[in-house]
């Protein structure tokens, strides 16, 4: 009898050649390296990113690719925020002048999968996509983004629109043989977006994992580096001495002490319950990226998730026969020379003593 695979997804912008080519040199290298103690199966992740892979030009070259190079393709994700919020509905588009691109990529991920005659099944990963922010007078300016009053008064709307939409877009997922999937997120980040001039802080509400259950059908994407951001928050904002950070976290959540916010934090075994792929960041299994560059929101550096911690979810993932997939940045890849050894590097910090 065949021993069990790990399935491995690594990133690919599959509009790029270039992109595919080290995705098969690395698949090659990985299933044929015992380094790992479990043999390896390695497929293809696409994060269909708005600006670079959705273009008219980009979607056309993908679907060429694929055509021609098959690629194992084991989750898709879509474009998050804005238009691409769960909440965003016919009303909104009405008001914003956008139509939301969500359906089109449903269709975008069944196209692509046609022609991958993998024995694997694909999830197509989304965010609630709901954007909070301290410093807005308006309820709900731009698309998906919200004051905090302005979520708070209207919560339980917002909630059901978002179950609803969800649950169109898994109804479509399914009609292709696809499941619609919910990604864990964290309850805060320190980012700059295009919705704001600086970089500041943004909440996600909606995050608890009893809420994302719901809303999904218990059809969870587990992304343990958005754990470890949640886990080290209250250090941070106490660190940084956040108040405003406080008083905005425990407003949307009802909530008095950290200690209440801790017990709403999953532990990595709730987390894997319901999981139908986990997300790991790069070489070190801790992508801090969401919390800027100042040293006080970095959240860098060992400790965030343990040698122990991520040896633990690869080989539950293994057991549980679901996809660990490993997300190199886009933007330092550079595949002239990694050429996805974020994948090897974890791997080996993961499993071997």
């Amino acid at each position: 009898m065949n021993p069990q695979k790990l399935t491995v997804g690594l990133p690919v912008m599959i509009h790029n050649v270039e992109e595919i080519n080290a995705f098969l040199a690395a698949k090659e290298r990985l299933e044929s390296s015992r380094d790992y103690g479990i043999p390896l199966d390695v497929a293809a992740f696409l994060f269909l990113h708005p600006r670079f892979a959705l273009t008219d030009e980009n979607k056309v070259k993908a679907l060429e690719n694929q055509q021609k190079y098959r690629l194992p393709i084991i989750q898709i994700e879509t474009p998050l925020q804005g238009r691409n919020s769960l909440v965003y509905d016919l009303k909104d588009q009405e008001r914003f002048g956008e139509v939301s691109q969500l359906e089109m990529v449903v269709e975008l991920a069944s196209k692509l999968k046609e022609s991958d005659k993998s024995a694997h099944g694909l999830t197509i990963d989304t965010h609630v996509g709901i954007l909070v922010s301290e410093n807005l007078e308006s309820a709900n300016p731009f698309a998906g983004v919200y004051s905090v009053n302005g979520f708070n008064d209207n919560k339980p709307e917002l909630f059901e629109r978002v179950r609803t939409r969800f649950g169109q877009l898994a109804e479509k997922a399914k009609k292709n043989g696809h499941v619609m999937v919910l990604e864990t997120v964290p309850y805060v980040t320190f980012e700059k977006k295009p919705f704001g001039p600086v970089t500041q802080h943004w909440y996600y509400p909606l995050s608890e994992m009893e809420d994302l259950e719901h809303i999904s059908q218990g059809n969870i994407t587990f992304d343990a580096a958005h754990l470890s951001k949640s886990r080290v928050l209250p250090q941070l904002v106490q660190r940084a001495n956040a108040l405003n950070v406080e008083r905005t976290i425990f407003e949307l959540y009802g909530l008095s002490s950290w200690d209440e916010y801790m017990l709403k934090i999953p532990s990595i075994d709730r987390s894997l319950q319901n999981a139908r792929a986990v997300h790991l960041g790069n070489s070190a299994g801790i992508d801090q990226r969401g919390f800027g560059s100042d040293s006080v929101w970095s959240g860098e550096g060992p400790g965030l998730l343990t040698k122990d911690e991520l040896g633990r979810i690869v080989r539950s993932a293994h057991v549980r026969k679901i996809p660990v997939i490993v997300e190199a940045d886009y933007d330092i890849k550079n595949l002239s020379q990694k050429q996805f050894r974020e994948a090897d590097d974890l791997l080996k910090y993961a499993l071997v003593s």
